[in-house]
């Protein structure tokens, strides 16, 4: 998370801390490598170069992490 610049951006700190809210997404822009916005619960939204937007949760089966992809965040028309 360090890649990301939190001056001047109080909501995306707060992102940063673990409270994720459609404010905090939606001002999150694309940096030059993909970077995660966390809820703290498991769930993060990853943030790729291009500008796409996809929620991935975290769970374990039998010790061993995993991840799927829930979903796109799609830009507004």
């Amino acid at each position: 998370m360090s890649r990301v610049s939190t001056a001047g951006k109080p909501k995306l700190k707060a992102a940063l801390r673990g409270v994720l809210t459609d404010v905090v997404i939606r001002q999150a822009k694309p940096a030059e490598k993909p970077y995660k916005l966390s809820d703290g619960g498991g769930m993060f939204l990853l943030i790729n170069p291009y500008g796409s937007k996809y929620w991935r949760p975290k769970y374990r089966i039998e010790e061993v992490e995993k991840l799927l992809s829930r979903g796109v965040t799609l830009k507004s028309a």
